[in-house]
């Protein structure tokens, strides 16, 4: 039987210091965040650009579907990279192929199951998404290619994760550097050049994703330790994967229906015009959150192998240090962004100057949301890496859509137009006192329930507090 091969890169995460090691998977971390998050900006750029405030609302309303297929790619890979780790924290190199195997499996056949329902359902998910007469064309013409390349989305959402587990965080921030490239060179030539509009714009994201797969599968293929073996797949091990990564799932979903809440609240408040300064908001605000996002994907694989091994006065260094890094970049990203608003507004190419103004302002209330944000992302990372499913589910539901759905419904009735753009940042920020306390609770314990225990087979270990 072809089992994983214990390799120096392994035995890095566990002996060399701790920052060290973190600072090694950061950056190829963050710039793979980053690429993903200029992918959809220079998207969201273009298409204002080549198609206008319509196209720009279109497409505000499809990322929801986007963020289903971010929401199940991390879900199978933090669930699957998780348990992958801690089992090689546990020399149980079969359970790590297990696991990749597992991963592999749920991302493909979950991508052709929704590119076949999404197919047949087209006219009702645009209902669903909020989408209206005006919009609905715009709407049709990107969701149509959109899902056909739901697999593709989905496979690179995980393997991106996975290769990060796997040792190889360049190998991720490389296969996503050329996607975003590749979009943006790409989008400019099929929307502004072309003049394909929404058709062109999803085209371009839907090939890049296309060649950014290939690398990825090349990897495994060719360099990987990890190998796929269909007959270690197994039911269990899949629920497995699915409970460590509900809590991502959650959060990734969440931003969906509160995109699609918030459209409708705005078309019913303000107009098709507010959308459009939505579309603004959330693309902007997602280059921002992705480098946090980063830092918070850097941790996780070295937190679940030093979990595995026992080694936990190595994760409560890493996060004491972690808070620190995000929490401070959380400050800077928020000065920088209230300072530079005018100028990333009109990146968008709008002329309207009533436009302008008010997306700055509300921009600028937003946006607050990034203080807190980052390290709220970091706590979920960080109990879903040790397997403590409850508490980053918790932290996942109060963060995504618990409290947004409260909010939503008071805030703006208080406070009118203002109020609705202040309803993420007061949810962050009752999340983060939350959050902080469940960190605070974590480092005093002095085990922090550990699994030091000599478990030979991990993939037999899934009962977990």
């Amino acid at each position: 039987m072809e089992v994983f091969k214990i390799n120096s890169k392994d035995l890095e995460v566990l002996e060399k210091p701790i920052k060290s090691v973190y600072y090694k998977y950061l950056i190829p971390a963050v710039l793979s965040m980053m690429s993903f998050a200029f992918i959809v900006f220079f998207d969201t750029m273009i298409i204002g650009q080549g198609v206008g405030e319509k196209g720009l609302a279109a497409l505000n309303i499809v990322i929801p579907v986007y963020n289903l297929f971010a929401s199940l790619g991390l879900m199978i890979g933090f669930g699957g990279g998780a348990a992958l780790s801690i089992c090689k924290g546990k020399k149980d190199y079969e359970g790590a192929n297990t696991f990749f195997t597992v991963v592999l499996t749920l991302t493909i056949s979950f991508g052709v199951i929704i590119s076949i329902i999404a197919t047949v359902f087209t006219d009702p998910i645009c209902t669903i998404l909020g989408s209206n007469e005006m919009l609905e064309p715009y709407v049709k013409e990107y969701l149509r290619v959109l899902i056909l390349f739901a697999p593709s989305f989905i496979t690179v959402g995980a393997l991106n994760v996975i290769a990060r587990n796997d040792n190889a965080p360049k190998v991720a921030m490389i296969s996503m550097t050329i996607n975003a490239v590749l979009n943006i060179g790409l989008d400019v030539l099929f929307v502004l050049v072309f003049k394909w509009g929404m058709t062109g714009a999803i085209w371009a994201t839907s090939m890049a994703s296309i060649v950014s797969l290939i690398i990825m599968s090349t990897y495994f293929i060719k360099n990987s330790s990890l190998k796929y073996n269909i007959n270690l797949f197994s039911v269990k091990n899949s629920i497995r994967v699915f409970k460590n990564g509900m809590a991502i799932f959650i959060l990734e979903f969440s931003n969906g229906i509160v995109i699609i809440l918030f459209n409708n609240v705005i078309i019913s408040l303000i107009s098709e015009s507010g959308v459009a300064t939505f579309s603004i908001i959330t693309n902007v605000v997602l280059v921002f959150i992705a480098i946090l996002d980063g830092m918070t994907h850097a941790a996780q694989p070295i937190i679940s192998v030093n979990y595995g091994a026992g080694k936990i006065d190595r994760i409560k260094t890493l996060i004491k240090h972690g808070i620190v890094i995000i929490g401070s970049f959380g400050v800077i990203f928020y000065i920088l962004s209230y300072v530079f608003s005018r100028d990333i507004v009109e990146a968008f190419g709008s002329n309207n100057e009533e436009f302008i103004v008010y997306t700055i302002r509300s921009m600028r209330i937003y946006f607050i949301m990034i203080i807190f944000s980052g390290i709220n992302m970091f706590a979920i990372g960080i109990f879903q890496s040790m397997e403590k499913r409850k508490i980053s589910g918790v932290i996942s539901l109060m963060k995504g859509i618990g409290l947004v759905t409260i909010f939503i419904q008071i805030i703006p009735r208080i406070l009118g137009e203002d109020g609705l753009w202040l309803v993420v940042p007061a949810a962050e920020f009752i999340t983060l006192l939350f959050s902080s306390i469940m960190i605070v609770l974590l480092l005093r314990k002095s085990n922090c329930e550990s699994n030091n225990n000599k478990i030979t087979n991990c993939t037999k270990n899934s009962e977990v507090k």
